[in-house]
């Protein structure tokens, strides 16, 4: 007999393929699971492999052969019994049936009907894909929680504020209604309140000064400050965002940073590779910086350019990622393909000032797993409310890092200290 191997995404497609190229007569010999990609891919969902022959005369099988046939079990032999065990619960015996590729086809469509997935020998890539799966299945479960309950406590957050502004002086009561204004939680407006009034005196109640003053540092305290980076020579930094927050202006900016006011050598890597225009604005922008530009279109094209600027001596290495959409799983998934691929990185994530709270916390729910270490907030300029930022730093505790602001790619970057971010809160506008 002579056989063939057949891949395919599922088993259904890969039946297909033999009918196709073999007949109904074919015999399936084997049926297993393969991974869906390179070994690094563990997120893959696992492909079928079937191998498969057509009979020719004198390849029926002796009566000794059948007799040890389960001494060459294979996975599909596995599979069979399967099926055979969910239709036949009850243990009786059937007249075992040839395995051609039209009882394959009947078999296989039972058990799609029935929405059963048969017993399959542990695979590491289906265990990592589940796990991957139930984690954003339940990040999904948070958020729709979150979202259903954020009126509510909203609305008891109100009342709280209610009970308590009469009893305030009156620039307390103005200044919390400024932080209100810019949308900072209603909780951690209270809570601050109530240590703000065990701990002033009377006296220092009424001065608008020490209020904000006390309120502000209490306010940096919250907001963790990006100081280091991780790594040693190079570092790292791997940029992700979604369409339009100002991602590759914002590489640019730190490619200038790094390398005209700390006097270092800079990579850039190219890896948005989709977007119309990517590279040729990356170019731009490295020919009037001075950097080196390196384009990755795979995985296994950004580790060759990591490596090749680590031997031509970068200090710094900067990958500016594909824009993502956290609400298609396929597209998260896309950027945990090149980002697992260098596990001694710095994970940034960035965050437009202008986005609603509800959009940043879907967000940072939807890349959370990448180990996040900082944050890069763009469009400073372009907002007087800070408060949804202030909440996700505050309430995820993840590092500010730097701030953008206008189009200058020299000057319109700041090192993200609280101070700045949290005067920029209280004034209601960024100074720059």
């Amino acid at each position: 007999m002579k056989t063939a191997t057949f891949q395919a995404e599922n088993m259904q497609k890969a039946l297909d393929i033999v009918q196709k190229e073999l007949g109904s007569e074919a015999l399936v010999i084997s049926v297993r699971q393969i991974p869906g990609g390179p070994v690094w891919q563990v997120w893959k969902q696992p492909n079928i492999e079937i191998v498969a022959g057509l009979p020719e005369a004198g390849d029926a099988p002796k009566e000794d052969q059948k007799n040890n046939h389960r001494e060459y079990i294979t996975e599909a032999d596995d599979y069979q019994q399967t099926l055979a065990e969910m239709y036949n619960p009850q243990g009786k015996t059937e007249k075992e049936t040839p395995r051609t590729i039209t009882n394959m086809y009947q078999q296989n469509q039972s058990v799609t009907e029935i929405k059963r997935e048969p017993e399959r020998i542990e695979n590491p890539n289906v265990k990592f894909r589940k796990n991957f799966d139930d984690l954003y299945a339940d990040e999904k479960k948070i958020q729709v929680h979150s979202n259903r309950t954020q009126e509510e406590s909203r609305s008891n957050q109100l009342k709280k504020f209610a009970a308590i502004l009469p009893t305030l002086p009156i620039e307390s009561t103005k200044l919390l209604q400024k932080l209100l204004r810019q949308g900072v939680s209603e909780d951690y407006i209270y809570r601050s309140t109530n240590l703000m009034q065990s701990a002033l005196t009377e006296k220092t109640k009424n001065d608008p000064k020490k209020i904000q003053s006390y309120l502000q540092q209490q306010f940096e305290a919250s907001i963790n400050s990006g100081k280091s980076i991780i790594g040693i020579t190079p570092k790292i930094i791997c940029l992700i965002g979604t369409s339009g927050v100002g991602k590759t202006s914002a590489i640019a900016k730190l490619a200038t940073y790094f390398g005209r006011r700390l006097k270092k050598n800079v990579t850039w890597i190219c890896a948005d590779t989709v977007r119309a225009g990517a590279i040729a604005e990356a170019n731009t922008y490295v020919e009037t910086i001075g950097a080196t530009l390196k384009i990755a279109y795979t995985p296994n094209d950004l580790i060759e350019s990591i490596n090749s600027a680590m031997q031509e001596g970068a200090d710094y290495i900067l990958v500016d990622t594909p824009a993502f959409n956290p609400n298609r799983e396929s597209s998260v998934l896309e950027i945990g393909n090149l980002l697992t691929v260098v596990p001694k990185r710095n994970t940034w994530l960035v965050l437009p000032a202008t986005a609603k709270e509800s959009d940043l916390n879907q967000l940072y729910a939807a890349v959370s797993h990448f180990r996040i270490r900082g944050t890069v907030v763009t469009k400073m300029d372009e907002t007087n409310s800070f408060g949804p930022i202030f909440n996700l730093l505050m309430e995820q505790k993840i590092s500010l890092n730097y701030l953008t602001f206008g189009s200058n790619i020299v000057n319109d970057l700041v090192s993200a200290e609280p101070s700045i971010f949290v005067n920029s809160l209280f004034e209601e506008r960024f100074a720059g």
